[in-house]
């Protein structure tokens, strides 16, 4: 997943279990919701525990996104909080 992210964007731990994905400006909302979608496909592939055969692990992850469009007046803080809003709100729904 790191090599994924590493070749379009930069990626950034916030918190214990929180990243953020920063993509470089130009890139718009469907390229966001590609890698969205490919990030949660690997987290989703089962893990199995060296040393323990046949325990398996399976994650996942809520993703929100955010654009900063040409021209808004949002700033780094502003845009950081919409992706978090977005993303409690796909966890709420998945539940």
């Amino acid at each position: 997943m790191a090599f994924l992210i590493h070749q379009l964007a930069d990626g950034v731990q916030l918190a214990g279990d929180e990243f953020a994905v920063l993509l470089p400006s130009g890139v718009n909302a469907d390229v966001g919701r590609q890698l969205a979608g490919a990030v949660n496909g690997v987290l989703r592939q089962p893990i199995e525990i060296p040393g323990h055969q046949g325990t398996i692990v399976l994650a996942g992850a809520s993703v929100g996104l955010a654009v900063h469009e040409g021209g808004s007046d949002i700033d780094a803080e502003g845009l950081l909080s919409t992706a978090d809003f977005a993303m409690y709100d796909a966890k709420s729904s998945a539940s």
